[in-house]
């Protein structure tokens, strides 16, 4: 291999290495259920964030609920009929409230699932409870009817992006050695 491809494949790892950012990281709903017996299920992709005051939208989800006695009408919050979102509450007077919130809003304004978490979601995935100041909210007809949610949302383990790329770059390395270790 001459110089020059040598060191335009050495440019070319360096920069994949400063373009290397964090996934998509896909959450899922683990023993998740209302206090009316009814069940929560299905997954969002978000990135994490950890600046105070952020909003990340959320554009990869399904998320299903099924009747229970306060709210007798199953739902399921997908892109096509819903928005969702991530935020981090900003600093108030030097408190920073770390934990998400997580929204998923019907189109019609009629239905909203949302619920806060123990812990930041990072991109190496894991297992958070979600507090309990969650739960849907159904309003019609000028009624609202609310029911509390509990459970858990897991990720697998995922290796960060730079960790994939100095492993490919080690790979590399090696096979570069073992071919100039031929011509010798």
């Amino acid at each position: 291999m001459d110089k020059a491809l040598q060191l335009s494949w050495a440019a070319a790892l360096l920069l994949a290495t400063t373009m290397a950012h964090a996934a998509l990281v896909t959450w899922t709903f683990q023993n998740a259920g209302f206090n009316d017996g009814g069940q929560l299920s299905g997954f969002f992709k978000v990135e994490s964030v950890s600046i105070p005051g952020s909003t990340v939208p959320i554009d990869d989800f399904d998320v299903k609920t099924t009747a229970g006695t306060t709210i007798a009408t199953p739902f399921e919050y997908t892109p096509a009929n819903s928005k969702g979102v991530m935020f981090l509450a900003p600093c108030v007077s030097g408190n920073c409230g770390p934990f998400p919130d997580i929204h998923f809003g019907a189109s019609d304004f009629e239905r909203d699932l949302g619920f806060g978490l123990l812990g930041l979601l990072t991109d190496s995935g894991g297992n958070f409870e979600i507090d309990g100041a969650a739960g849907e909210i159904v309003s019609a007809s000028g009624q609202s009817q609310f029911r509390d949610a509990s459970g858990s949302l897991y990720a697998p383990p995922v290796p960060e992006p730079s960790s994939i790329v100095l492993l490919g770059i080690g790979a590399g390395l090696v096979l570069l050695f073992r071919k100039q270790l031929q011509f010798i």
